[in-house]
């Protein structure tokens, strides 16, 4: 278990596309061999999750409604290899 800002990542505070936030979060995960993920203070809307295939990890967020300020969600990042044995997940 580690903890680590997202913000490490210059590239990351240029990118308005979370897609390729997403996939260069994804590439460090895998690079140091993390499992599973936290990252607090996100700004994505609503709930989601997204799957990044070639990078092996599946990211499920929450956080305000798009009418509000997103400063406050969360998100996780869990190896899809992880994510294909647990019941719970859609």
């Amino acid at each position: 278990m580690s903890d680590s800002r997202t913000s490490y990542l210059p590239t990351l505070k240029r990118s308005n596309r979370p897609e390729l936030r997403m996939a260069l979060v994804a590439r460090e995960l895998a690079r140091y061999k993390v499992d599973i993920a936290g990252f607090s203070e996100t700004r994505f809307s609503e709930q989601g999750q997204l799957e990044m295939v070639g990078a092996g990890y599946t990211f499920f967020w929450s956080g305000r409604p798009k009418a509000e300020r997103r400063a406050t969600g969360v998100a996780f990042a869990i190896r899809n290899d992880i994510v294909g044995r647990l019941p719970c997940l859609p």
